[in-house]
């Protein structure tokens, strides 16, 4: 029986370790790259709330029930405030200039007042003034004045939305207001106090 071959024994041992050696290394090259891990999102800024200035001008014919008349006129208003989202705060100066059966009426007031948007196009508000109140009578020209407060509800509709908030709007509003004494410029002649109340229709700008 013939030995086996030493060097062929050799040749054969390390082929085989060989092959041991280099499987695994084989296998691990066959894998794929492992995913990189995503990092965490982080979450979206909140939204700023829109804020700023504004202001609005409108003006229209109104009416007051003055004792026993009632007097029509122009009824001015010019504020300047501030707003945040849909709600506005302004600070108004208020004028009416009205007449009636040779009774001249002045209102001349000044309050803060509020409103907010209700729906699309849509503003209702409220407010409060005080001011001075006089009545002129065209026959003797005695002038009576008085300190007067008051209260009024607004509610307004935008025509037409420009830029930002610019807005062209109809408005109505119902004022109500209460004088102190009327007292005579010429003869000290005092006259009671009086509710003074009414209506407004009229249209504007707010910017």
């Amino acid at each position: 029986m013939r030995s086996p071959d030493p060097r062929r024994a050799g040749l054969v041992a390390a082929l085989t370790l060989l092959v041991a050696t280099a499987a695994p290394s084989a296998r691990a090259d066959d894998l794929p790259p492992p995913e990189p891990t995503a990092a965490p999102e982080e979450p979206p800024p909140k939204p700023k709330r829109a804020s700023g200035f504004t202001g609005r001008l409108h003006g229209g014919l109104g009416q007051r029930k003055v004792f026993s008349d009632s007097v029509l006129g122009a009824d001015l208003t010019g504020s300047l405030g501030g707003f945040i989202e849909g709600v506005s705060i302004y600070a108004d100066l208020q004028l009416l200039f009205a007449s009636d059966k040779g009774l001249a009426f002045r209102q001349y007031r000044i309050g803060p007042s509020i409103d907010f948007e209700v729906i699309s196009r849509l503003r209702l508000g409220a407010g409060l003034s005080m001011g001075v109140t006089t009545l002129t009578r065209a026959t003797n020209g005695n002038i009576l004045e008085a300190w007067s407060w008051g209260a009024r509800l607004l509610a307004s509709v935008d025509l037409f939305q420009l830029e930002g908030r610019t807005a062209v709007y109809l408005l109505g509003e119902l004022s109500v207001d209460t004088a102190g004494t009327f007292l005579g410029s010429d003869t000290r002649r005092a006259v009671a106090t009086t509710v003074m109340w009414g209506p407004t229709i009229g249209a504007g700008v707010r910017f």
